[in-house]
């Protein structure tokens, strides 16, 4: 029996190394094909500005944790000033994840053969992974960390040995560098795993120290740069959201603020329940099933009998912790946005999953069928409206980002300053940056903050702004983007927006348009 189980798993970690390579090829084309996501110009800019010997928050602004510029920025060496390349690398992160998960799902210890593979190919074609791992962002490098850490989290319960809860530690200290909601699931688990030896004598506060050893490894590169720049962090990171929060547009209005009581209940049930839930059947889904694993989890423990032991009970409590925690972190920005739940949670709501299927698995065949096709459905339904709704927008195609950075090169020189007001056309071509326009969301803020803080946090003024246009200091102008002209606009009285629009017709020619975007040159 041993050698045919042996070629059995031989035959089964084949195959999972075969889908995990056919899922990078396939998010790697996906990556060269999809749309400019809005916030891939100051990711993709950050990373150049790093690359450039410069730091987040004490030499430019920036509202994200540091950890992601410094992981995208080593793409600049292989192929400077390109965005599909740093792609790539989410694509290459991304299938790391997914390779991961097919082993460590195989072996382990209590689960079968047929759970471990119907789990990972829930992970597999989960669409929000295809969807957001595909871009410059957080969520590729996240999501792998995230991976590592609950595996190491598994192993940790299961063997109890220190190596794996420093490790643990090293991955979802790396989480909050990367991304400072993962920054309260860390404090949470440290205070969960220092209860639990305190619970246990005999064992003093090994797990804890060890936990807490790794987490301040990976929590290096955010202790470094606060170092540098305390209250540049702490503006960029804690202050800009409080100040732009509830921020959206009403008539080309900018308008702030969670609205009462009755507005904010609104929003998160519309965006959370409605949103969220109902537009996202995957999700729904994915959800159902780590939630019917959860429970059937706690009926067993109750038990004497079942597949599992006290230590995979002990596990399931650890990443319930790092669950609700995350999500609890999760609901703090308003208005809340899908994309903080919907890849993210994959990684938590995986090892409840897996118990699920484990339920689904025990149905009768025919059934199991239905199951199986109505999740192919769901997953073909989510990528077809996804893959739509790209489409529609041209004006964010690679197409039109590409000719926008030719328009640029070819009426520029290396170290002419480019005014763009959305910063990706500024990274992909080369050139300089306008100052404080590497990261277009302080356009939320720049009415907001005063003369000193906008010299000490990196912030352009509109006068700065105008008044450099009027003088046509910049070599280029890029205008359009819907969102950042109009979040630029909402700072702007009526005479100051006449005066805008007449400066750059005085000063600076057309040489291209693309949908709402017009390249200027000066005259």
């Amino acid at each position: 029996m041993y050698p045919t189980n042996s070629r059995r798993k031989q035959t089964v970690l084949a195959f999972i190394a075969l889908a995990s390579v056919a899922y990078l090829v396939g998010l790697t084309y996906f990556a060269r094909a999809r749309a400019i996501d809005d916030d891939e110009g100051f990711y993709s800019s950050g990373a150049r500005l790093v690359r450039e010997g410069k730091i987040p928050y004490r030499d430019f602004f920036f509202n994200q944790a540091p950890l992601v510029p410094y992981v995208y920025s080593t793409v600049w060496g292989l192929r400077p000033r390109s965005l599909v390349a740093m792609r790539t690398l989410s694509a290459l992160l991304s299938a790391i994840a997914v390779a991961l998960w097919g082993i460590c799902l195989l072996r382990a210890k209590r689960l079968s053969t047929p759970v471990a593979l119907a789990t990972f190919a829930s992970v597999l074609l989960n669409p929000y992974w295809i969807y957001w791992n595909s871009v410059v962002k957080t969520f590729a490098l996240a999501n792998l960390l995230m991976t590592v850490g609950v595996i190491c989290l598994y192993a940790a319960a299961q063997t109890d040995r220190r190596r794996w809860y420093i490790l643990a530690g090293v991955a979802l200290g790396g989480c909050a560098s990367a991304r400072l909601l993962y920054g309260p699931l860390v404090a949470m688990l440290f205070l969960w795993l220092l209860n639990w030896d305190r619970r246990s004598p005999l064992r003093g506060t090994s797990r804890t120290f060890a936990y807490f050893t790794g987490s301040v490894c990976g929590l290096i590169p955010l202790i470094l740069t606060f170092s540098l720049a305390p209250a540049a962090i702490l503006f960029d990171n804690v202050r800009y959201y409080s100040m732009q929060s509830g921020y959206h547009l009403e008539a080309g209005r900018a308008v702030t603020g969670h609205g009462g009581i009755l507005v904010t209940v609104m929003v998160y049930v519309v965006g959370i329940g409605f949103r969220l839930i109902l537009e996202h059947p995957y999700f729904a889904a994915e959800l159902g099933l780590a939630l019917a694993g959860g429970l059937s989890l706690i009926k067993l423990s109750k038990s004497t009998g079942g597949p599992y032991t006290q230590r995979d009970y002990d596990f399931a409590k650890l990443i319930l912790v790092v669950l609700l925690s995350y999500v609890a972190a999760a609901l703090i920005p308003y208005p809340p946005f899908n994309q903080y739940f919907d890849a993210p949670l994959t990684p938590l709501l995986t090892p409840f999953a897996a118990e699920g299927a484990r339920l689904v698995l025990s149905v009768e065949r025919k059934k199991l069928v239905a199951l199986a096709a109505a999740m192919l459905i769901l997953v073909s339904l989510e990528i077809k409206r996804d893959s739509a709704r790209l489409l529609d927008d041209q004006e964010w195609s690679l197409a039109n980002y590409r000719g926008v950075k030719r328009a640029i090169k070819a009426n520029s020189r290396p170290d002419d300053v480019i005014l763009s007001f959305w910063s990706g056309y500024v990274f992909e071509s080369g050139r300089r940056y306008f100052p404080g326009l590497n990261d277009e969301v302080i356009y939320r803020i720049m009415d907001r903050t005063t003369e000193g803080e906008k010299l000490q946090y990196h912030i352009p003024s509109k006068t700065q702004i105008l008044s450099a246009i009027a003088a046509g200091t910049p070599k280029m102008i890029v205008t359009g983007r819907k969102r950042c002209m109009s979040e630029f606009y909402a700072n702007l009285s009526a005479q100051e927006l006449v005066t805008f629009h007449a400066s750059i017709s005085s000063k600076y020619a057309l040489v291209r348009r693309v949908g709402d975007v017009e390249v200027f040159r000066r005259k």
